[in-house]
């Protein structure tokens, strides 16, 4: 009777906390919105209105506008977007931005709900501070206006069916996570790089289940995709099997692009692509290799594996953060001092660097531009040029190569033996 009563109380604690978290987290980017100047809006959020006014006029986005570089499914929501904002008359780019600032406010939900079944420490402020009131998280989705939230959903979705599967051993929890990573490849193919965390239980499943997860896995992206083809092959080769990202602009690439001759500077893209590739499949085969029974190097090797991207991947976006980010903050508390003296290092040079990009690029909503529409800041021509663009995040890239190198020095360190199989 008295632990009957214990698990109610915790389970109430924990859905109080829940609730108040989430509150913060909508409040302030409903704050934030509502205090947003008029016009400060990315070019993102343009391409989505051009969007959503050629689907209104039965065209194909992907044969028509350069703006649709991924799968169907961020397609398919601002089409229903267009479609609500007509019936209810509450203009587009408002109601878009609250669908992604309630898929924001979710992930701020599952990932407390991560935190709690890890039982890590200080969970609360763990997640206040490095999700629910992270000022670049918010940028992101109110100034911004990027779906990539939508991807950091599937991810930490995936993440805590794995845990759960790792404690339970209840298939169904791995086929929820593979499934949840499908959902995810449905809005970005990026998740696909996220395979060896579905590897690290591969010896507990028989084949059907490992056959029926690799469909939930690649079945949504396949089917998606299969139908626009059908309509506009070369369109969907062109813009979406082809797409790269934006290169020239950050890191390695930018670096390349202003000091190497094209030649020289292509076969170092294509060298580093291989090493990407190779990591993934030696972590791949370690993973289904050596069963891990630690949960937090299990988040810690989906954000490595994301972080890997950015610092070997061809090209970048701001945006991108967002993917890891949970991840990182569930790290926050674990390991030893160094990772955390690395997270604080990073999150800092982050944080300045994307209020100074969100402040001033045009590209972003040039916020300051719009508080002070009577300041002249011609000087900032010179940042948004690619050469710009990666001096100024130079700092940035350099704390994420320190930041990737500690976590793959953390990975290869042997694991300890854990207190229980579902805390750190």
């Amino acid at each position: 009777m008295y632990n009957r009563l214990w698990m109610r109380a915790g389970e109430h604690k924990f859905w109080l906390d829940t609730a108040i978290i989430a509150l913060i987290a909508a409040a302030a980017r409903l704050i934030f919105l509502r205090w947003l100047p008029p016009g400060a809006e990315s070019v993102d959020l343009h391409s989505w209105q051009k969007v959503a006014a050629e689907l209104h006029a039965g065209r194909n986005p992907y044969q028509t506008t350069p703006f649709l570089n991924w799968p169907p499914l961020w397609m398919q929501i601002i089409a229903v977007v267009a479609k609500a904002s007509r019936v209810l008359q509450i203009p587009f780019e408002t109601l878009l931005r609250l669908v992604l600032i309630t898929s924001d406010v979710a992930v701020v939900i599952v990932t407390h709900r991560v935190a709690v079944f890890m039982e890590l420490p200080k969970a609360r402020s763990i997640v206040l501070i490095g999700l629910a009131l992270n000022p670049i998280a918010i940028l992101l989705v109110c100034q911004h206006a990027n779906f990539d939230t939508l991807v950091a959903l599937a991810i930490v979705l995936s993440i805590i069916a794995l845990l759960r599967f790792g404690v339970s051993q209840q298939p169904v929890h791995w086929l929820f996570a593979a499934l949840a990573l499908g959902i995810g490849i449905l809005t970005k193919t990026i998740p696909m790089i996220l395979v060896p965390l579905l590897s690290a239980h591969w010896k507990k499943l028989d084949h059907p289940t490992r056959i029926l997860g690799a469909f939930l896995l690649i079945g949504p992206v396949t089917l998606g995709l299969s139908v626009l083809i059908a309509l506009a092959p070369h369109a969907i080769f062109q813009h979406v099997i082809q797409y790269r990202s934006l290169g020239g602009v950050f890191g390695v690439s930018g670096i390349l692009a202003a000091t190497v001759k094209p030649q020289p500077a292509r076969l170092v893209r294509i060298a580093l692509l291989l090493t990407l590739a190779a990591i993934v499949l030696l972590t791949s085969v370690r993973a289904a290799r050596c069963e891990s029974k630690d949960s937090c190097r299990l988040i810690l090797l989906g954000a490595f594996l994301l972080i890997s991207i950015i610092v070997l991947g061809p090209g970048y976006g701001p945006q991108y953060i967002t993917w890891f980010l949970p991840l990182l903050a569930l790290t926050a508390s674990s390991f030893d001092g160094t990772w955390r003296l690395v997270l604080m290092v990073w999150a800092s040079i982050a944080t300045l660097t994307y209020l100074v990009e969100y402040l001033l690029l045009p590209s972003h909503g040039a916020l300051l531009f719009h508080l002070l529409p009577s300041q002249s800041f011609g000087w900032t021509s010179a940042l948004a040029t690619p050469l710009g663009l990666t001096l100024l995040r130079l700092p940035l890239f350099f704390s994420y190569c320190m930041l990737w190198a500690k976590a793959g020095a953390l990975l290869m360190e042997p694991e300890p033996q854990p207190v229980n199989v579902s805390g750190c």
